[in-house]
């Protein structure tokens, strides 16, 4: 299936995310969430993604949004 430039370069800013949260850098996740939520609005508002690229982002971003609402440190 083919991909919209914006979600192909939207993908490093969700990578950065996970492993963020991987290894419980909480600061720097919500960051970057910050970030991520703002170009998904950007690019939302001119039509720069798909319908179902729109969804699955904003899917994630409730998920990040979860997890960090509920962050543990383990240390």
């Amino acid at each position: 299936m083919f991909e919209s430039k914006k979600y192909k370069a939207l993908q490093p800013v969700v990578n950065a995310i996970k492993n963020d949260v991987a290894n419980n850098y909480k600061d720097n996740a919500v960051g970057t969430m910050k970030r991520l939520k703002m170009e998904v609005e950007a690019a939302t508002l001119s039509n720069e993604l798909k319908a179902r690229e729109i969804k699955e982002l904003n899917d994630l971003i409730a998920h990040y949004d979860e997890i960090l609402r509920n962050f543990k440190r383990t240390y």
